[in-house]
């Protein structure tokens, strides 16, 4: 049993009872009935709850019971459950590889908690496997995958018992699941899945209402764990790693989004924020023997949707939750890009996400109240400018240190402000020390609206690793990504790669015979037409999708060579630059036509499809038919775009990688190029920068996203010329790195060997990069830069933490009056039409017509209407306001 050594302080005083010091005990004080019961699992905090709530001091927590080798990990993404949705793209890889290095290799107890997700859930309950009917195998497991009628939707708040008890179903046959997708839209799709089992840490969190800003709405949320009763492909079922439940979280289909449509936006941040709540609150029920006293001294938040976990923790520190005194959380960045930052203008909404319920109560108490609740009624687009301006004015007081430099409130500058007001107890970076650097170059736009408070404060950035035997090189017996294609029908004929020591000419030769087995698929698939030519990578289920390719490659001959790339279909992966090299490669007139046609390139984007009106996708159209129409047509297998799920497994099949991202933070796919023994191009951004040398591979000179003075261009040029003049510049100079690349292949085989052999002995998993990482290995740097766990527990900053929403009383009163002040001339300037109309039935603009604060409050509405109807000599009872019917100015009415 844990043992929490709890000291009262002198002289504490219960209203009704005094109570007798208590020193290193397994007790805790009863202060109900004034006695000492054995303490059992409740923890210290709980005990000064219960402290507080009876009129005594806290408890002084010594810290014995925090354990600074336990870290808990807040995920969107991991990539080890198996399931697709959890794997979306390079957050999913770290999140799987780090804390499973961190365990091995360090002694870590790291642990990840994600938030729900439901394929086809769209009333958020529990689903249930229902077990009766499906076939175990031999060893009396259930198949890998299970057709999709056998997981059953509940209705919101039904347990597995209630649920069992309505169809009648014996409570052994069914399990918690959380599906995924099917490969098909018939009841008899089967679907993989993770089955998961309730834990005690279970309860309420509370936040600002959805439709009263005065009040609170509370949200159930409830931990379960993965079981082990899973699939193999699921690598976490060995160990403690968690799902969150909230009712919203249920009804996604997939992480990131929001409801069961899948939008984003600020309503998914907010839930992001609930997950983020819900996540803390379960954190402190974990200190008990069910979960092996779990006490975490670190937490480790992913990417945006979990920013907002800097400042609830800094909010329960600084409310009187010593929980949180003396931990340390560090927020990794896994992107910074303005469309990855997560934005909105509207105040309303961004208080839902951050306020805690102290901040509530302080609106409720607002002079102005009542007008900013009927703001709030009426809905944020209804609103005139002037109305948002002082809704924004009266809320900057609490969140207007959240604002980036385009004016925005912005989610993951929250991390940032966390930094600045907690800079003992909160951690900030990225995933490679160059992307850092490039994060604060004043001279690039990686991170625009927030590089100024980047450059402010410190951040830690070690180099992330890579686990090559993720990859699954060295088998040829699993699917090519959802299985039911071409690719997996003939998986047989992909050679595995084992690389021993001193066979790496061997290894390149079977990656040549990968190369031609994958082009003879697609040929002859080309033979049969466009469906076939899909089904290579794609099933049925995913071709209804809109999932595709387009163009075709010819089947390679000795000496050919297969440049892929693959990544999501995302703006920041720069295809364009991509296919724009390789049209100029193309057109050079200092390489043989003879040696370009042996050149093909195959481009893979993850696992969505393009939105077909992006930028990006017709750009890469555009310019593969240019390709394919080039010098009468001669290139035209020589190019395929695959748009969907792309393997990366693929990468046993390249004699080279491309990979030309406008910002790129670490990269995982130049990794696992790598890990192939795959020499590859990169454009000169982020980590690639980092690992990337003479030896290996080949840099573009410039990265792409500088800033437009440096291609000539002011910042008043508009976003799409700046955008178009960079691809232009880096596709030139991917060009030329082709051209060097075609140069050593063809003419200079054993530096291309020796390349080959350079990539596949680098060093890069978490605990031995230390050559590409400053002479520090990632783990290391986690666990001694970013946490301190060498130092221990002692070295730790545990006075209480500040809070990151300014709402103090003198705040909020100098913010109303900046806000009432700014508007004040309007009014004034109005206020001979306001009188005019002063015996009208509109009763809120004779109450504008009252002194002080008031009048420049509701001076705002006054103006609007005045200023819309400033001509007309007698105001007429069924006006409109901001173009809205008279029924929603009598809204108005009644806050007058």
């Amino acid at each position: 049993m844990h043992v929490y050594p709890i000291q009262l302080q002198q002289n504490s005083v219960v209203k009704r009872n005094k109570i007798n010091t208590v020193t290193n005990t397994e007790k805790y004080m009863d202060y109900e009935k004034s006695k000492i019961s054995t303490y059992t699992s409740t923890p210290v905090y709980f005990v000064n709850k219960i402290a507080r709530s009876e009129g005594i001091a806290s408890i002084t927590f010594t810290g014995e019971g925090k354990n600074v080798k336990q870290i808990l990990s807040l995920a969107y993404e991991n990539k080890a459950t198996g399931l697709s949705e959890d794997s979306q793209g390079g957050l999913g890889v770290v999140t799987n590889e780090a804390p499973a290095s961190f365990r091995k290799n360090e002694g870590l107890d790291v642990r990840t908690i994600m938030p729900f997700h439901e394929y086809n859930n769209p009333k958020g309950g529990y689903k249930f496997l229902y077990t009766k009917y499906i076939q175990p195998d031999k060893d009396g497991k259930l198949p890998d995958e299970i057709e999709a009628r056998w997981f059953i939707s509940a209705d919101p708040g039904q347990t597995l018992e209630e649920f069992a008890k309505t169809y009648n179903y014996d409570v052994n046959d069914v399990k918690y699941v959380i599906q995924s997708e099917p490969k098909g839209k018939e009841a008899t799709s089967l679907s993989k899945y993770c089955i998961i089992e309730p834990t005690s840490a279970a309860g309420e969190i509370e936040r600002m209402s959805d439709l009263d800003i005065g009040k609170t709405q509370k949200i159930k949320y409830q931990l379960f764990k993965i079981s082990k009763e899973n699939p193999g492909y699921n690598k976490l079922a060995d160990t403690p790693n968690y799902w969150m439940y909230t009712e919203e979280l249920a009804k996604i289909p997939k992480p990131y989004t929001y409801g069961p449509e899948g939008y984003g936006g600020i309503d998914a941040e907010i839930i992001n924020s609930d997950f983020c709540r819900a996540v803390l609150k379960a954190g402190e029920q974990m200190d008990t023997k069910e979960f092996g006293n779990f006490n975490p001294a670190n937490f480790w938040g992913h990417d945006r949707p979990v920013a907002m976990f800097v400042n609830h923790i800094a909010a329960e520190s600084a409310n009187g939750n010593e929980f949180y005194n003396g931990t340390i959380t560090h927020f990794t960045m896994h992107n910074p890009g303005r469309n990855y930052q997560g934005f909105t203008d509207n105040p309303f909404q961004f208080a839902r996400a951050i306020f805690s319920v102290e901040d509530i109560e302080k609106i409720r108490n607002h002079p102005q109240y009542e007008l900013l609740q009927n703001f709030n009624a009426r809905g944020w687009n209804n609103l005139t400018e002037v109305e948002k301006d002082f809704v924004r004015k009266a809320f900057d007081p609490y969140i207007g240190q959240f604002k980036d430099f385009f004016g925005t409130y912005n989610i993951t500058k929250v991390a940032l402000v966390g930094k600045m007001v907690n800079p003992k107890n909160t951690s900030i970076g990225t995933v490679s020390p160059n992307f850092d650097k490039e994060m604060k170059n004043p001279n690039m736009d990686v991170a625009p609206g927030i590089e100024s408070e980047l450059r402010s404060v410190e951040t830690v950035s070690p180099l992330n690793g890579s686990t090559p035997a993720n990859l699954g090189l060295d088998n040829n017996s699993k699917d090519f990504g959802e299985g039911l294609n071409t690719l997996s029908a003939e998986k047989t004929g992909f050679t595995p790669l084992k690389y021993e020591g001193n066979n790496i000419e061997e290894l390149i030769k079977n990656r040549e015979a990968n190369g031609k087995w994958l082009t003879g698929i697609i040929e002859k698939a080309a033979e049969q037409g466009q469906n076939a030519l899909n089904r290579v990578f794609f099933n049925d289920a995913q071709i209804a999708q809109g999932k595709s390719v387009f163009g075709s490659l010819s089947k390679m001959k000795d000496g050919d060579m297969l440049i892929m790339g693959w990544g999501r279909p995302d703006e920041q992966k720069g295809y364009p630059i991509t296919f724009e090299g390789f049209l100029k490669f193309l057109k050079r007139k200092d390489v043989p036509k003879e040696q370009k046609l042996k050149v093909k390139l195959i481009v893979g984007a993850g696992k969505d499809t393009w939105d077909k009106n992006a930028k990006d996708f017709k750009l890469i159209q555009k310019t593969l038919k240019e390709i394919q129409e080039l010098d009468g047509g001669i290139y035209a297998h020589n190019v395929m775009y695959v748009d969907g799920l792309f393997p990366n497994k693929l990468v046993g099949c390249a004699t080279h990688a491309i990979f030309t991202s406008r910002r790129e933070m670490c990269g995982i796919t130049p990794l696992e190029a790598k890990a192939a023994g795959v020499p590859y191009i990169t454009t000169a951004t982020g980590g690639p920068v980092d690992y990337t040398n003479a030896q290996n591979g080949w840099l573009t000179k410039t990265a792409p996203e500088m800033t437009p003075t440096f291609d000539n261009l002011d910042w008043d040029t508009p976003a799409d010329k700046i955008d178009d003049v960079r691809i232009e510049r880096a596709s030139d100079e991917v060009s030329d790195c082709m051209k060097q690349v075609t140069d050593e292949y063809f003419n200079d085989r054993p530096s291309y060997i020796a390349r080959c052999k350079k990539n596949i002995e680098e060093k890069l998993d978490w605990h031995n990069n230390d050559e590409f990482n400053g002479g520090k290995s990632a783990n290391k740097s986690y666990r001694n830069d970013i946490w301190h766990i060498d130092e221990g527990w002692e070295a730790r900053a545990k006075t209480p933490m500040k809070r990151l929403v300014g709402a103090s009383a003198e705040d909020m009163q100098r913010g109303l009056k900046k806000a009432t002040e700014t508007i004040k001339d309007e009014a004034t300037k109005a206020s001979d039409n306001v009188k005019k109309v002063a015996n009208s039935q509109n009763k809120w603009i004779k109450t504008a017509l009252g002194a002080g604060v008031a009048i420049a409050a509701l001076g705002t509405a006054a103006y609007v209407y005045v200023k819309k109807h400033r001509k007309k000599a007698t105001p007429q009872p069924q006006t409109t306001i901001d173009n809205k019917p008279a029924e929603t100015t009598g809204q108005i009415d009644k806050v007058a």
